[in-house]
């Protein structure tokens, strides 16, 4: 599953882009065993856009944690957050199967890379026009 968020004005927030991702990803809320949110990696673009890339999930959902959720099974999401002084987009990538033990996540984080990389012609132009580079490439290992 593919899911592109946005959210008009939340970038200027007082509160620091590494608290909203936990904020964000990091509820247990929703989970029997294995609750996780983990950053495989952040900083700034040339830009000044700022980017948390992050591997969440839970090994086993709980009935009723989240609407349509169905108990026993696992999901996992890597989530790419981006937020300049504005605005916040946030693209996931999830998956959705059989329950997993802690510390055995489908998606490894050695895996991450090559998971975005399907994602390299997605560009966040905002201001800039469509010619130019403005999109966050993964490389694959």
């Amino acid at each position: 599953m593919i899911t592109l968020s946005a959210f008009k004005g939340a970038g200027s927030s007082p509160v620091s882009t590494a608290d909203m991702q936990q904020r964000f990803f990091n509820t247990a809320k929703g989970c029997e065993i294995a609750n996780f949110s983990r950053v495989i990696a952040s900083g700034r673009l040339n830009d000044g856009t700022e980017y948390n890339l992050s591997s969440n999930g839970c090994g086993s959902t709980a009935a009723g944690g989240y609407p349509g959720a169905r108990s026993g099974r696992g999901e996992q999401f890597i989530a790419l957050l981006l937020r300049d002084d504005q605005n916040i987009v946030v693209l996931q990538y999830a998956e959705r199967g059989e329950r997993f033990a802690e510390g055995e996540p489908p998606i490894r984080d050695d895996m991450v890379p090559a998971v975005m990389s399907r994602f390299r012609s997605i560009a966040f132009c905002r201001d800039k026009t469509a010619t130019g580079d403005c999109s966050i490439a993964f490389g694959s290992p």
